[in-house]
């Protein structure tokens, strides 16, 4: 018997609305050996359980309990996971790779098998629902019997837009119609003053589902934490 994955909505009122479900068996073998390879531990798993949100309203849901941990939205996305796969009564047993951040695990790759991720020219995956507006917050081997879940793949928005206002809007030039620059990306944001230290503005011309963008509060959150995480990247000769 297999059941279908929140068919009552639990995550959904989480806020993390993006799910994707894979039979293990059925993944691309570098994908399927980057998660499993040879750790006979992990035989006991059947599928490959991906979660994600869209949009607003994830932020909202953590900030109103206050951000008491050190990573508050991984906090609330692997707290809300567990209960849910705890009660379901599809899973006999979960781990989770994902988080912690620093497993190696492919996230993009496994994004494009959802159907979810097209690389954008500023470097952020997007597709046509979200935008650039969208995360990845939760991947988990699971011995569970769900119905597999994934949307089709399509083409990428990018490929339809004329302007490609992100490219004009990027101040440092390093977004291009053709590499992205990372090295003029890093130099720009760690310089003082930087009008992005706090937010990609290429990523905020996009007009690309421009509806779900984030609110300020979680823009300058996300890319604070990533200039810390540049800083000690540059200290360390890293970038």
């Amino acid at each position: 018997m297999q059941y279908l994955f929140d068919e009552q909505g639990v995550l959904a009122r989480a806020r993390l609305n993006l799910h994707a479900v894979f039979a293990l068996e059925a993944l691309p073998a570098d994908v399927h050996d980057a998660l499993v390879g040879t750790d006979a531990g992990t035989s006991r798993f059947r599928q490959l359980i991906l979660l994600g949100h869209g949009g607003k309203a994830l932020w909202r849901a953590v900030t109103a309990g206050g951000l008491s941990t050190d990573d508050p939205i991984d906090s609330h996305s692997r707290d809300a996971a567990s209960a849910y796969l705890d009660t379901s009564p599809a899973c006999a047993d979960y781990e989770f790779l994902y988080p912690p951040s620093d497993n190696p695990v492919p996230l993009i790759r496994i994004g494009e098998l959802a159907g979810w991720h097209h690389a954008s020219k500023f470097r952020v995956g997007i597709n046509r629902d979200w935008g650039s507006w969208f995360a990845y917050r939760a991947l988990v081997l699971a011995d569970s019997r769900f119905t597999p879940v994934s949307r089709p793949r399509d083409t990428s928005p990018c490929d339809a837009c004329e302007d490609k206002p992100c490219i004009k809007a990027c101040p440092a030039a390093a977004v291009t119609d053709g590499e992205f620059l990372s090295g003029r990306c890093f130099d720009h944001r760690l310089s003082d003053g930087s009008s992005c230290a706090e937010a990609c503005q290429a990523r905020l011309a996009c007009p690309v589902a421009a509806e779900h963008r984030y609110c300020d509060d979680q823009v300058r959150y996300h890319y604070g934490r990533s200039l810390e995480s540049l800083r000690s990247y540059r200290k360390r000769g890293l970038v």
